[in-house]
């Protein structure tokens, strides 16, 4: 059923992951998780149409489960069907309320790559609206991290890094996630050793980045 479709979905055996699932909606139509996970496995096969109407019927049969807006905005996005991702995270938002922090750091996510890179302060705002719905969301504290970084937020940065630091567990999260902190403090301690030199520098960089964007 849905559990022995998701371990296929982690396995990466797609094809049985899709037959498993759809085996189980057909006994059951009432699990949401079941719908997910079939809309997610035939995206992930290539399968885009077959994965929306999959949604779209889920939509249907569970209007205040934010979860299913959610997922449903992530593929739109890796998609790069911006507005359409955005207008589901956007009902993500509306149905769950605030208890859904991803439904924010997407949506944050989102806005970032539509306006390619320009809409800092409101992905800075909805990171934060994530962060109060859940302050233990990683996600959450690393795109706030890596947008302290942009802004030249270097103490700001590092604490936030420090943060989702406390709360992983995976070697290649801690990993990933150690390396940019100790650049972020690398750049600090060069800030506050000679701030004369290098705050224009680190200006300079930063206009760069977002010229590039």
């Amino acid at each position: 059923g849905c559990h022995r479709g998701q371990v296929f979905m982690l396995r990466g055996e797609l094809q049985r992951a899709v037959d498993e699932l759809r085996g189980a909606l057909a006994i059951d139509k009432s699990v949401m998780l079941t719908h997910v996970q079939l809309g997610m496995s035939l995206f992930r096969l290539g399968q885009h149409t077959a994965a929306a109407e999959t949604f779209r019927s889920a939509e249907k049969l569970f209007p205040n489960m934010a979860e299913v807006f959610n997922f449903h905005g992530e593929i739109l996005l890796e998609s790069r069907d911006e507005a359409g991702a955005l207008a589901k995270f956007e009902e993500a938002i509306r149905v769950g309320g605030d208890y859904l922090a991803a439904a924010y750091v997407n949506k944050a996510i989102a806005k970032l790559q539509a306006s390619r890179g320009q809409a800092v302060d409101e992905a800075m705002e909805l990171l934060s609206r994530a962060l109060k719905a859940d302050p233990l969301s990683e996600a959450a504290l690393i795109h706030s991290a890596q947008l302290k970084w942009q802004r030249s937020d270097l103490k700001g940065a590092v604490e936030c890094y420090d943060r989702a630091i406390a709360l992983m567990r995976t070697k290649e999260e801690l990993a990933e996630a150690f390396s940019m902190r100790e650049a972020a403090a690398a750049h600090l301690a060069l800030y506050e050793a000679r701030p004369d030199i290098y705050g224009p520098a680190m200006e300079r960089a930063r206009q760069r980045q977002m010229a590039q964007m």
